[in-house]
């Protein structure tokens, strides 16, 4: 049977809308992600998922949360779908790289993929267990641009037509038989 993963990248933080990469810092939403988060949470309402997953960072937790509360699911917190390590670039303006970036996974895949690869190893892994032992179901996966990036990329995309993933956005991926595949 086939599962569908809701891939989700969380709500907006102040870093978000001042463009600068966050990495694995610890960041608590906005107002604004707050509301994305409801407004996420009301657009579930009608086909919610039989259970959520998050990264354990404050900002996707707490989307999470506000989701699952709202639709009356517990939200299990998985440190494996965290975003990537970027080290001392966290806090660091997209605009302030050098080289023409534009987009900080970009950056990443250019000139350090060791670092990316790191974490799609792990979230494609993590992924694949998730939807295993969910067989048939619909799970909710709130986590971060990077690991959405790797998913997309597992499922046969390439880096430079991968899309732009905004905040409290849903990517649909079907994984059947340990193969993932986009819906969107």
């Amino acid at each position: 049977m086939a599962t569908t993963l809701l891939l989700v990248r969380h709500g907006e933080t102040d870093s978000n809308r001042e463009r600068r990469w966050q990495g694995q810092t610890e960041t608590a939403l906005n107002d604004n992600g707050r509301a994305q988060a409801r407004q996420l949470a009301r657009e579930l309402g009608s086909d919610p998922p039989d259970t959520i997953f998050c990264s354990d960072l404050d900002r996707a937790r707490e989307t999470a949360e506000i989701i699952g509360a709202e639709l009356g699911r517990e939200v299990h917190a998985e440190p494996r779908l965290r975003e990537v390590d970027v080290g001392s670039l966290a806090g660091r303006s997209v605009v302030e790289m050098e080289g023409k970036w534009a987009r900080p996974l970009d950056y990443l895949l250019a000139e350090q993929p060791d670092i990316f690869e790191e974490m799609r190893s792990r979230v494609i892994a993590v992924l694949l267990e998730i939807a295993a032992a969910h067989d048939g179901k619909r799970i909710l996966i709130v986590t971060h641009g990077g690991p959405i990036a790797a998913a997309w990329l597992n499922c046969g995309g390439e880096p430079r037509d991968r899309p732009t993933v905004g905040n409290c956005h849903v990517q649909r991926v079907r994984v059947e038989a340990g193969k993932m595949t986009r819906l969107d």
